[in-house]
């Protein structure tokens, strides 16, 4: 067990000696536009590992009484971080599509390779890859899809790509769950793909690994295997957009923030899971899982 998944929403509160004055500066920045922002030194999360971040504000932080709330608000996503007690509050989610050839041509579709492209699933539909998760509702046909999964603890536009590796915190193993039923069908009528996305518990994600200690994010085994038989089983080396390259295009058109986390799409083999199914799956160097279909 990684931790009680009543944790996982639970807020982060600041290591001792970590005052409000040091918190603030975390926020004090420039976001002029094609400027990359400034980090600030955050406290260590595991021994002397340093981590540089940043937070944005849309308008200046001020203190917000509670009961200036109408009530209270939902406390922050959060995932774990292996080898320390200090949780990785969530900020956004973007998954990449198509990441992988073998993939987009067992989705019959063909890799356009002018630029990437994208969807987001809300930080609420995060759950531990660790015991049980809920078969989603309204589906017949409910997908894994096994793929790489990076935070970032600094941000800004216009990210170099020699520099993108700088801003990431750590890694960790995940699966994009979908209605593939609503998502075809979505397809189909040229709609939105929300529904087949972005749903509860879909973003199942290991505990973070320290990028100081992971090998390698362009190379090394994905894999997951349906009840013991292999289903998905590739290498990193094989998506046609590197990590880096992926931050370089993303910070073009958001400013990317401490907190967001980027799924980087799936290898080939992807199928539905039934009531009952064990899930077990990894990469190598970074997280290894085992999941339940309630």
């Amino acid at each position: 067990m990684f931790l009680e998944k009543k944790s996982y929403h639970q807020p982060v509160v600041p290591p001792a000696g970590y005052s409000c004055q040091s918190a603030q500066a975390c926020v004090n920045h420039s976001r002029s536009a094609g400027r990359q922002s400034a980090p600030a030194a955050l406290p260590d999360l595991c021994g002397s590992a340093k981590v540089a971040a940043v937070s944005f504000q849309s308008a200046p932080m001020k203190d917000i009484p509670m009961t200036a709330y109408l009530f209270e608000p939902t406390a922050p996503s959060t995932i774990p971080v292996f080898g320390s007690d200090k949780l990785f509050p969530v900020n956004r989610i973007f998954c990449v599509g198509r990441n992988y050839e073998a993939h987009a041509a067992e989705m019959g579709t063909v890799i356009d390779r002018e630029a990437p492209f994208y969807f987001t699933k809300s930080p609420t539909t995060l759950i531990m890859a660790d015991g049980e998760i809920a078969y989603a509702p309204r589906t017949d046909n409910y997908h894994y899809e096994m793929e790489l999964v990076f935070a970032l603890n600094s941000g800004g536009t216009d990210i170099a790509e020699a520099d993108a590796l700088s801003h990431i915190f750590g890694a960790a193993a995940g699966i994009d769950m979908t209605r593939r039923d609503m998502q075809n069908k979505a397809k189909e009528t040229r709609r939105p793909w929300d529904t087949s996305k972005d749903v509860e518990q879909s973003a199942v994600v290991t505990p973070l690994r320290l990028m100081a200690d992971v090998p390698g994010l362009g190379s090394g085994r994905i894999h997951l295997e349906q009840n013991g038989e292999i289903k998905q089983d590739a290498d990193l080396s094989q998506m046609v957009w590197s990590v880096p390259e992926i931050i370089a295009d993303l910070s073009t058109m958001y400013t990317l923030q401490q907190g967001d986390v980027i799924y980087m799409g799936t290898p080939a083999g992807v199928g539905a899971v039934q009531h009952g199914d064990v899930l077990t799956g990894g990469i190598d160097g970074i997280a290894d899982f085992t999941v339940k279909i309630a």
